[in-house]
């Protein structure tokens, strides 16, 4: 496809055909010649549309991938894009770092240009990956697959969901729950203290309850006895 500014105008282009112009052409030739220009200038046209249509899908691709760079790129959320590395029998060995957004390195303390193209057993210095039957199996069109980690070196409780935008690609979303974790198990401490509390209560107001219990029963009968005299004298 000719650049734009290959793309004459059609006055131009009738001109550098033409030469002299229609006066100069003999009339047996210029019904022909008007229909070739009028094809080239159909074709010049439709040039002229398709590059305005292609500028304005690069522009709005171009927007696209500043919106979606601008959103990976702010979320609080550690984000990484791995592939699945296989063997030479096709069995799933490894991951591989394709992209990581800004809170990964800030989270982990690696830098994106280091993480990415770094196998995870090297970046991360494991010899095995966890849950990488799981990735593959999210990576091969399974459903996405969510769990709950705790990382040792970085003394964080991270909740993990890991989806899969194409074959042998995977996505995982690492959101930090460590404080929650901490409230949680805060919550539940304070709930068996006050069962436990509640238990000692509910045991130390037994007994006077069941004394309480007695004596009203006593109580009763007395005055049904009295009551059952009072009508005798009367």
């Amino acid at each position: 496809m000719p650049a734009s500014s290959e793309i004459l105008d059609t006055e131009t282009l009738r001109n550098k055909i033409i030469g002299l112009g229609e006066k100069s052409i003999r009339k047996s030739y210029y019904p022909e010649l008007q229909r070739r220009i009028d094809e080239l200038e159909g074709s010049n046209r439709r040039l002229t549309t398709e590059i305005r249509e292609r500028k304005a899908s690069e522009e709005a691709l171009r927007e696209t991938n500043e919106k979606y760079r601008a959103l990976f790129d702010t979320m609080t959320e550690m984000v990484t894009i791995q592939e699945i590395v296989r063997d030479g029998s096709g069995k799933p060995v490894d991951l591989r770092v394709l992209e990581c957004n800004e809170s990964f390195s800030r989270i982990s303390g690696i830098d994106a240009t280091e993480a990415i193209g770094q196998l995870a057993t090297e970046l991360y210095r494991v010899s095995n990956i966890p849950y990488l039957a799981e990735f593959t199996r999210v990576a091969e069109g399974g459903d996405p697959f969510f769990y709950e980690e705790w990382n040792q070196s970085l003394r964080r409780n991270f909740a993990v969901s890991v989806v899969s935008p194409k074959r042998d690609i995977v996505a995982s979303i690492a959101t930090d729950v460590t404080d929650l974790s901490r409230a949680m198990d805060m919550l539940c401490e304070k709930n068996r203290e006050l069962e436990n509390y509640l238990y000692v209560a509910s045991h130390d107001l037994r007994s006077p309850l069941v004394n309480i219990q007695g004596f009203s029963a006593r109580l009763s009968r007395q005055i049904s006895d009295i009551s059952a005299r009072i009508k005798v004298i009367t």
